[in-house]
C-alpha cells in the first residue's frame, strides 16, 4: 500500500500493514502527516498511535515516519522482544554529534544497530517467522541534512526467512510531489482532479507543482480522512486498517521540527 506519487504516475510497492502517511516537499519546507489506528491480530487496538517523530542535532532537522510491522513479540511469553519506536531512539542518540556525508550515510548508519538488535532476537529463536511478504518495515526520512533539502527511505526486509541488509532508498525531492503511504485505489481517486468522488476532503487541483505549507497541510490531512471514511471502506476493504487521530509536523530551514497546531499527537 505504497505509493510514491512525485508527478502524474503513481510507483507502487506492498507492504504488510495498512496505514496512511503522506510526505510533500511544499514552497517553505516538508509536511508530514500520518494516522493514529494501531491494529492488533487485525483488530483495532488503538485510535491514538504516534507513528511521526523528530531527529534535531545540529546540522540536521528531520522527522521520521514508521510502517510495517515495528513491533516484534517473544512467541513464548507474548512480550515485546523487538520495537522498531525504541531502537530507532537508541540509534539517532547514538550518532549525536557524529556527522555522515549526506542523509543516505547517515541513514545506512542509523540502520546498523536496528538490524543487529532484530538479528539477535531471531537467532536466539524469540520471534517467530517473518509474514510471507519481504517487507517488515520501512522508516520513511524527511527533511533537512546540512541544511539541504532530502528524503529517504529505510526498507527492512528478508529473503526466504534471513535478514537481508537493510535497503537505503534516496526518495526524490520535487516540488509540490506526493509520496503517499496508503490505499493504492484511494491515492488515484484522490488526486486525479477529474474524479469528485473525495470533492469535499480537500483534494488538490493539480497532481504536482509548487505549494504553500498550509496548503499542503490541508491536503495531507484531507487524504487521510479520505482513507478512514466509508466511502473509502466500499472501495477498498484495506482501509479498515486507517484512521484515528491525524498527526502532522512541518519541516522548515528556520524553525526546523513543529507539530501542526491542532495535530499534534495526542
Amino acid at each position: 500500500m505504497d505509493v510514491c506519487w512525485v508527478g502524474p504516475l503513481p510507483c507502487l510497492s506492498s507492504l504488510e500493514m495498512p496505514t496512511a502517511i503522506v510526505r510533500i516537499y511544499a514552497e517553505d519546507g516538508f509536511v508530514i502527516a500520518a494516522d493514529g489506528l494501531q491494529l492488533r491480530d487485525d483488530k483495532p487496538f488503538s485510535d491514538s498511535l504516534q507513528k511521526i517523530f523528530p531527529i534535531e542535532h545540529e546540522h540536521v532537522s528531520l522527522a521520521y515516519a514508521l510502517c510495517g510491522t515495528t513491533i516484534m513479540t517473544s512467541e513464548r511469553t507474548g512480550e515485546p522482544v523487538w520495537n522498531l519506536e525504541i531502537e530507532m531512539a537508541g540509534a539517532i542518540k547514538s550518532l549525536s554529534g557524529r556527522e555522515s556525508k549526506n542523509l543516505a550515510g547517515y541513514a545506512r548508519r542509523l540502520s546498523t544497530p536496528i538490524i543487529r538488535r532484530l538479528e539477535e532476537a531471531t537467532r536466539n529463536g524469540h520471534t517467530g517467522a517473518y509474514a510471507d511478504k519481504p517487507t517488515i518495515a520501512d522508516i520513511l526520512i524527511d527533511g533537512y541534512y546540512k541544511g539541504v533539502p532530502s528524503r529517504v527511505r529505510v526498507g527492512i526486509y528478508h529473503r526466504d526467512q534471513k535478514l537481508a541488509t537493510p535497503e537505503v532508498v534516496r526518495d526524490s525531492v520535487q516540488m509540490g510531489g506526493y509520496h503517499i503511504h496508503g490505499s493504492k485505489l484511494i491515492t488515484a481517486s484522490f488526486f486525479d482532479p477529474d474524479d469528485q468522488s473525495f470533492a469535499g476532503y480537500g483534494k488538490p487541483g493539480r497532481v504536482n507543482g509548487p505549494m504553500t505549507l498550509a496548503a499542503a497541510i490541508e491536503i495531507a490531512a484531507g487524504y487521510i480522512r479520505a482513507c478512514s471514511s466509508p466511502q473509502a471502506l466500499q472501495m477498498d476493504r484495506q482501509c479498515a486498517g486507517i484512521g484515528g487521530h491525524i498527526h502532522i509536523a512541518t519541516i522548515t530551514p528556520k524553525d526546523g521540527f513543529r507539530w501542526v497546531p491542532g495535530y499534534e499527537p495526542l
